[in-house]
């Protein structure tokens, strides 16, 4: 609730039977697109949060139901520049830190380990 109405779209006060042009509007903006190729990923400009290939979307799925079957770790590893490596933010501020912190709950009642690696490095480009 707190991120779509940080982005300006409330989900507090929808009548899901009367808003459903808001709520095709706010999935819109939310979207995960899933493409064949990295050719076919949509033009940076176009709404969604982020795409991924097919091949690398059945790999989630399959590294995801493997954890949840024996109860394994799943590692989440950031990389990047200075942006992703949290420079000028405090620590728990970092994206890693930030992603840990909302998805760790979910991990554990999925039966789940969740260890998040940050090894982005500002100053290189």
């Amino acid at each position: 609730e707190g991120i779509y109405a940080e982005y300006g779209h409330p989900t507090k006060d929808f009548d899901l039977n009367e808003d459903k042009e808001k709520i095709k509007e706010r999935d819109a903006l939310f979207e995960v697109h899933v493409v064949e190729t990295i050719g076919d990923a949509p033009d940076h400009t176009k709404l969604g949060v982020a795409w991924i290939t097919e091949k690398g979307f059945e790999a989630l799925v399959k590294k995801l139901l493997h954890g949840m079957m024996t109860n394994d770790e799943f590692y989440y590893i950031m990389g990047g520049h200075s942006a992703a490596a949290g420079h000028g933010n405090n620590f728990q501020q970092q994206y890693t830190m930030q992603f840990a912190n909302i998805m760790e709950p979910v991990f554990h009642k999925l039966g789940m380990r969740l260890i998040a690696r940050n090894l982005a490095m500002g100053g290189l480009g």
